[in-house]
């Protein structure tokens, strides 16, 4: 058994209008693409583990702020909102 990290695997979160195009760049060259789907709640869930774990996730964060501010000026309710 080798010890062999293959980076030539790459894993994105969410193949939207944004991940789609990264993901056929990436193949195109040579990277295998692992994608996995994207939701607000699977955020929260990311977040809130990193908590428990205490890890920085400042990129998360950022997002989560983000989407929430872009909620807010759509009118559309935040997660905090609906609970």
């Amino acid at each position: 058994m080798s010890d062999a990290i293959d980076l030539r695997t790459v894993g994105l979160l969410g193949l939207g209008k944004m991940g789609l195009p990264m993901a056929r760049h990436l193949i195109a060259k040579g990277y295998a693409v692992v994608g996995m789907p994207w939701a607000e709640k699977d955020m929260r869930i990311t977040l809130h583990e990193a908590d428990l774990a205490r890890i920085s996730l400042p990129v998360a964060g950022v997002v989560k702020e983000a989407i929430k501010d872009l909620k807010i000026r759509l009118g559309q309710p935040t997660p905090a909102e609906r609970e």
